[in-house]
This record gives structure tokens, C-alpha cells and sequence, in this order.
């Protein structure tokens, strides 16, 4: 371990924590602490950003594996080209434009889509509403704003929305009384409800697409698959259950692989993710600590696989987002830097070039990593209230963002750093 390389004494401590301070920009308390210590900051002294948090993991890490064998080990030897990552230098970090007063109330999730030339987003908010919105435009000039397409109302909140990734307009939806519900055309007034049934006892925190199929997540402990009815299509669906799976705690994330052999499940105060294996729909456990203990220091609130479907992001409740390779226990990567805790909903998204990870952070800032590099490249500011909900066009350079100050903030590149 590399923390044992390390002479540990005060000055190298006290450089540790100048670094972590500067990581999380509290400039302040940094100049504090130069003053009384007596000892400056030397911002180049460790090559890694977030070093004290690297040894802190590492002496859990070492600590835990004096317990017992250490089945997973840390393996990044060919990490790069199983990413398979795009050559990619310009990504989104500045303020494109701002929807203020997007929905009367706080905004809780945000997706978009592209269909031929047109980008479509969804938005939900603590007004039980949905709103589905044209941008295209207004990624073409800051100076227009997404024209709202219309509005649909749910008898409860709304916590989560997802667009059919190939028909046009479909979009599913989960809500705090445990229905689900699935839109046909939801960007045309001829909108029609193709499926609207109560699943869950409990919130639906997540639903998700898959192919030709669709599953639900709940604080229920539970999660539902549905699939194409034999004989109907895509695009004039009927779904028929397939089956339903309880866990020993709150569903809190969700994600089908690109693959489609699996179905991934994180649920809260486990340390496992649950692979439901979509061909026999038998669950194989796969645990998220790479010395392989059942210490539960974390919960995954949120899963998202990487465009190539190599790799998994495991968004924790913590300062940190675990790369691990899907369908492994192996970790790849930690990314570190965010600000957040058990009692928040933390969200990330990778660059559809799986060279970047934007993720959301309790201090109101998003934060943009390098993956190979490990570095925090970007500090996006602007919102004033907790950033719920994240993604990123798949095509085109913008980064689409909301949060509980009512707003959409639609972020694209710094032409002025990058002239």
C-alpha cells in the first residue's frame, strides 16, 4: 500500500490536509491553518488530488484484509482500454443558460432524449408535475429558452422519469404512491397513457427501460419486471408481469446493462449489488469492497453504466463515486470530492464518451472528473439549492442540470478557455 511509502510526519500531515482543504475549496480555513501551523501550503508536493482520502480507504482497505482473504484486488492494468474511452478534449463546464422558475416547486429529475434532430427533456418536481421540453433551440442560443411542450399532472410527486431510448416521445414515470405510469406521445397534445397501474406500496424511486422490457424499483423493497406482451410491438406496447423481487432494504438504484444480460439493483445498508440475470432471472451478489468483507460503510444511490457498458458507476452517499468494472467486484477507479451524506440523493452521469463523470454535491456545485486521471477538471457553480438530477446530451456538448431552486440550467463549453 502506498500510504506505508509515505513518511508520516507533521509537515507531510499538514500538507495532506492542505490538499484536502483546497480539494473542497474551503480557501479560509486553509489560510487559517497556514497561520497557526506556520507552514505553507505546497500545492505540488502529492501528484494525486484527494490523497488523505486515497489513504484513509487504503488503511480501511489494509485493515480489513488482516480479517480474512482478499478474493477482489484493485485492478486498473488494462482499465484504459477496456473503457474503451473516445479521444475527447472539449466537454461542458460553463453556464449555457438558466430556466428559472421552471415548475412552481423544487425540481427532482431530469432527462433528455434525441430524436433525429430534436432534443426532448422531462422534468418532475414536488408539484406533481411532469413537463416535457423542446431544446433544441435553445442549445443553438442561449438567448431562447426550451419551449414547454406540456405539462402532466400526477396524483402524487413524481421521482422519476426516463425516455424510451427508440420511440420517439414514450416516456415511463414512477411517483411517491407507488404507480407507474408509461406516455405514449408525450410531447404532442394527442398524448396518450398506454399503462397506469399501482406496483408498489411505497415510493417509486426508479424505472427504467429495458429491452422490450421496463423495470420498477420501490422504498418498498422491491422490484417489478414487465416485458412486451407476445405480439405487440415497441411502439404499440402492452407489458404483461413478469416478476417481482424483494430485498432486505430501500431500492435505491436501478440499472439495466447496455448488454442486456443484466439488471442491476443497489439497495440501502448493503454493501452488495444485485445482478438479476435477464436470461434466468436468478440473482447473483457482487460485493462493492475490494478487500471482499461485509463491512457496510456506504449505501449506492445511484448506478449508471458507462456508454460501452465496460465499466459501472456506483454514486455513494459519501465523498465518493466507484468505478467498477460491470459484472465484477473489481474497482477501477475512486473518484473523490463531493460533499455529501446518508441523508442525501446524490446523482452522476458519465460523458458520452466515458472519458468524463459529472456528479451532483450538497454544496450546490457539480463536479466534473477525469476517470483515467482520477482529477477534478471542473467545479460547475450557479445553483442555489441542492442539484437533484443530472444528465448529458449524447451527441451534442451540453450537460442538463436541476435543482430544488426551482431552476434548469443547461451548461455547454467555455468558448472563451478553449479559444
Amino acid at each position: 500500500f502506498l500510504l506505508l511509502r509515505v513518511a508520516m510526519n507533521n509537515e507531510t500531515t499538514l500538507q495532506l490536509i492542505y490538499q484536502y482543504l483546497q480539494d473542497q475549496g474551503y480557501s479560509q480555513s486553509l489560510s487559517t491553518l497556514e497561520g497557526e501551523s506556520g507552514v505553507g501550503y505546497e500545492s505540488g508536493m502529492f501528484e494525486k488530488s484527494h490523497r488523505l482520502r486515497h489513504i484513509l480507504n487504503e488503511h480501511h482497505d489494509l485493515t480489513q484484509s488482516l480479517l480474512g482473504p482478499d478474493p477482489s484486488s484493485l485492478d486498473e492494468m488494462s482499465f484504459d482500454q477496456e473503457l474503451k474511452i473516445q479521444e475527447h478534449n472539449l466537454t461542458a463546464s460553463a453556464s449555457h443558460l438558466v430556466v428559472d422558475k421552471a415548475h412552481n416547486g423544487g425540481l427532482i429529475s431530469i432527462r433528455c432524449a434525441q430524436y433525429g434532430d430534436q432534443t426532448l427533456l422531462a422534468t418532475t418536481s414536488t408539484t406533481r408535475e411532469v413537463k416535457i421540453w423542446d431544446a433544441t433551440a435553445a442549445m443553438r442560443d442561449s438567448s431562447v429558452s426550451p419551449e414547454c411542450l406540456g405539462t402532466l399532472m400526477c396524483n402524487s410527486t413524481c421521482l422519476s422519469v426516463e425516455f424510451h431510448p427508440r420511440v420517439k416521445g414514450m416516456i415511463i414515470f414512477g411517483t411517491m404512491e407507488g404507480s407507474v405510469r408509461v406516455v405514449k406521445d408525450a410531447h404532442l397534445n394527442s398524448r396518450n397513457e398506454i399503462f397506469n397501474e399501482t406496483v408498489h406500496s411505497k415510493y417509486v424511486i426508479r424505472s427504467k427501460w429495458g429491452k422490450n422490457c421496463f423495470a420498477t424499483a420501490s422504498y418498498d423493497k422491491t422490484v417489478n419486471l414487465y416485458r412486451l406482451k407476445e405480439g405487440t410491438s415497441e411502439e404499440e406496447p402492452e407489458y404483461e408481469h413478469v416478476q417481482k423481487w424483494t430485498f432486505g432494504g430501500n431500492v435505491e438504484a436501478l440499472e439495466f446493462t447496455p448488454d442486456d444480460i443484466a439488471l442491476v439493483v443497489a439497495t440501502r445498508d448493503d454493501n452488495y449489488l444485485n445482478y438479476i440475470q435477464l436470461r434466468d432471472l436468478t440473482i447473483s451478489r457482487i460485493n462493492m469492497n475490494a478487500t471482499g468483507d461485509d463491512h457496510v460503510s456506504f449505501t449506492a444511490m445511484h448506478i449508471e453504466c458507462n456508454p460501452s457498458g465496460s465499466h459501472l458507476l456506483v454514486q455513494t452517499d459519501k465523498d465518493r463515486i466507484i468505478v467498477m468494472r460491470t459484472h465484477t467486484p473489481i474497482q477501477s477507479k475512486n473518484l473523490y470530492g463531493t460533499v455529501n451524506n446518508e441523508f442525501s440523493q446524490p446523482r452522476a452521469t458519465w460523458h458520452p464518451s466515458g472519458k468524463y463523470i459529472y456528479g451532483t454535491s450538497q454544496n450546490n456545485i457539480i463536479f466534473a472528473w477525469d476517470v483515467i486521471s482520477e482529477e477534478i477538471i471542473y467545479r460547475m457553480r450557479g445553483h442555489t439549492g441542492y442539484p437533484r438530477d443530472l444528465c448529458y446530451h449524447p451527441t451534442q456538448e451540453f450537460l442538463f442540470t436541476c435543482s430544488y431552486d426551482k431552476s434548469i440550467r443547461i451548461w455547454g463549453v467555455d468558448t472563451e478557455q478553449n479559444e
